[in-house]
């Protein structure tokens, strides 16, 4: 599958309205590089929006800063696994950290909100598994 803006936002179809993005946009393939931006732009709103210096997160997630720094500035494309690595300490996966910073880059969403919302569907989704009986 070829990643363009619409099927991304496929996977956001909660968060986002693909009815009010623009509809150029849709279609358009992004390269390696731009979906290393897009990582990059959501790896930084999402420190700065829990408040963790590049240093702090460097040491949450075993990493050096140097080499967050170059993925939030889009010096550098993270691995697989060092991408894994993030997305999973804020609780996400990689496809929503490159859908958020895209949404940031094409269409100047709030990432801490889409993020904020993102934590609360998983919230609510946690209560409901909780509270429906098993099958046994």
């Amino acid at each position: 599958m070829k990643l363009t803006f619409r099927n991304l936002t496929l996977l956001f179809k909660n968060y986002m309205d693909p009815a009010k993005i623009d509809e150029k946009i849709m279609e358009r393939e992004f390269t390696e590089n731009e979906i290393g931006e897009a990582f990059g732009i959501a790896l930084k709103a999402l420190r700065t929006h829990k408040g963790y210096s590049i240093d702090k997160l460097a040491k949450l997630v075993d990493m050096q800063n140097s080499t967050l720094n170059r993925y939030e500035n889009g010096l550098r494309v993270p691995s697989i696994a060092q991408a894994i690595k993030i997305a999973d300490y804020f609780g996400v996966n990689i496809e929503m950290m490159v859908m958020m910073g895209l949404a940031a880059k094409e269409e100047g969403a709030d990432i801490g909100a889409l993020y904020d919302q993102i934590q609360q569907g998983n919230e609510m989704m946690k209560q409901l598994l909780a509270i429906t009986p098993k099958k046994g």
